[in-house]
């Protein structure tokens, strides 16, 4: 692990490259959907990066631990094997798969550190809840099972400034990922 002092100018993150997915939950979908859409975007001959940003920290010294402090941990995934869900990154054919565990306070400070690290031509697929509450990406997909189901508490106001509200049955999805198109590598939803 590399000692890193964070510089504290903010990096440009360019949003017209990032697709950010959150859902109503755990299993919705959105790992899948994440999944589906780096092969996408990488048919289209596509650099793409996964970035899956959690507020528990699960491991505190993972491997391929890139930066650590009490605020957040960076890690790289680097075992297709696990089954978690940088892993299932990894096997979908993902060129990086981020692991950023970050307390929901430090989280623009832990933005900025990690997309210091990503080139600007490089898309970035993020599964996220909180992101969302500080930045605009291209694409904001937000993922459940039933648009009835009640939103969770710390999902509350996601659906509304969702750009498509995609639906998963267990099996499928009520949109296609091939309707996420790039124009002057831009991403953009092709309806």
């Amino acid at each position: 692990m590399k000692e890193i002092q964070i510089i504290q100018t903010k990096t440009k993150i360019h949003p017209e490259r990032i697709v950010l997915l959150s859902g109503n939950g755990q299993n919705v979908g959105k790992t899948t959907f994440a999944c589906q859409l780096i092969q996408h975007l990488k048919k289209l001959n596509q650099k793409v990066y996964a970035l899956k940003i959690t507020p528990h920290f699960h491991t505190e010294t993972p491997p391929h631990c890139i930066y650590k402090d009490d605020k957040f941990i960076l890690s790289l995934e680097k075992n297709t094997e696990t089954g978690k869900d940088s892993s299932r990154y990894l096997k979908a054919g993902v060129d990086e798969s981020f692991i950023l565990q970050v307390k929901d306070e430090y989280l623009a400070e832990a933005i900025n550190y990690t997309f210091s690290m990503i080139p600007k031509e490089v898309k970035v697929i993020i599964e996220s809840g909180a992101f969302r509450r500080l930045y605009h990406p291209a694409l904001f997909l937000f993922l459940m099972k039933d648009k009835k189901d009640s939103i969770k508490e710390s999902a509350i106001g996601l659906p509304e400034i969702a750009d498509k509200i995609i639906v998963f049955d267990g099996h499928g999805f009520s949109e296609n990922v091939e309707k996420i198109q790039l124009k002057n590598n831009q991403i953009y939803w092709k309806d």
